[in-house]
């Protein structure tokens, strides 16, 4: 029950970004947890299958692998070209093939896992993957290079492709990714608990009120004083926006090492300095030793912060 909630985080940005790509309405739910051996994993209902694998790192150490029925990745690949034709039992995976589901399965995994940082506020990220058909492989202890007697966490999961085909996947997580990630939620868990005494204390301090009498003798409330000063310890997200541009799939699938992204911003123009969201102030980037800052020289908006900008 632990990896509950993030396993809903991972299958509602999975989702989404399947959806995204493909242009096709993608719903992956009901999942299923257990613990077997992995060398006892039966998977022979996917069969014919391919093989995702990729590592987790940041924060998490380890490894998943996810197992897909050939059919159903066929699919997301006629999709992903703008057809709707279903799968073809002739149909040949080949290098081309092989390397769309590559930076298919990149891109899911890519955003699933930075969906997953974001709610266990870590840095976690995914590896490349590295596709295998099941042709091409003799078994799973093979393709993990560990010990078969080693108890793994596999999670079944059901995805709709669209209104018509209903099917499922499997994802693996190994011992020591399992072990990593529970150590993060543990913290998520222990963090929400402090977040929560803090703001019950908050919210007991905000109800205490002083007391003034008007010029005509009226008791009136005033404003606790001390409630600003109990939010200033209070972390925010600060983050800076050096600028933004949209790119079509196809360009985003030709990215590679040295590809150069040109932002809509001019290069003297300030940069953006957002808080939770909302933006701020505007600034200079500047190098201070190592490590990157920002000057800043506009205030635009405090007032969002306070409700009333004092």
């Amino acid at each position: 029950m632990a990896f509950q909630k993030l396993t809903e985080v991972y299958q509602k940005a999975a989702s989404k970004a399947l959806s995204m790509i493909i242009k096709t309405p993608i719903e992956i739910y009901s999942p299923k947890e257990s613990r077997e051996k992995l060398q006892e994993i039966d998977y022979r209902l996917l069969e014919p299958a391919i093989f995702v694998k990729s590592c987790l790192t940041s924060h998490v150490a380890g490894m998943q692998l996810l197992i897909f029925r050939e059919r159903d990745i066929q699919i997301f690949l006629n999709k992903l070209m703008g057809m709707d034709e279903l799968a073809t039992p002739d149909f040949v995976f080949d290098e081309a093939s092989l390397h769309a589901v590559r930076e298919l399965m990149n891109q899911i995994q890519q955003e699933a896992t930075a969906s997953m940082a974001e709610y266990l506020g870590n840095t976690m990220k995914s590896s490349e993957c590295i596709i295998t058909i099941s042709e091409q492989n003799s078994g799973l202890v093979e393709l993990m290079g560990t010990d078969g007697e080693e108890e793994v966490l596999v999670v079944s999961h059901k995805i709709k492709i669209g209104s018509i085909v209903e099917s499922e996947f499997l994802q693996v997580i190994s011992q020591e990714a399992e072990e990593s990630l529970l150590q993060e939620i543990q913290a998520k868990e222990e963090q929400m608990k402090q977040d929560a005494l803090e703001e019950q204390r908050i919210r007991a301090a905000g109800e205490t009120q002083y007391f003034a009498t008007s010029p005509t003798g009226v008791i009136e409330d005033v404003p606790s004083k001390n409630n600003l000063g109990l939010l200033m310890n209070v972390p925010l997200n600060v983050t800076v926006e050096i600028g933004r541009t949209k790119r079509k799939l196809k360009e985003v699938l030709g990215f590679e090492s040295g590809t150069v992204l040109e932002f809509e911003k001019q290069a003297n123009a300030p940069v953006d300095i957002i808080v939770n969201g909302q933006l701020i102030a505007r600034g200079d980037v500047v190098v201070i030793d190592d490590n990157f800052g920002v000057r800043v020289t506009e205030i635009v908006n405090k007032t969002n912060l306070f409700g009333n900008g004092e």
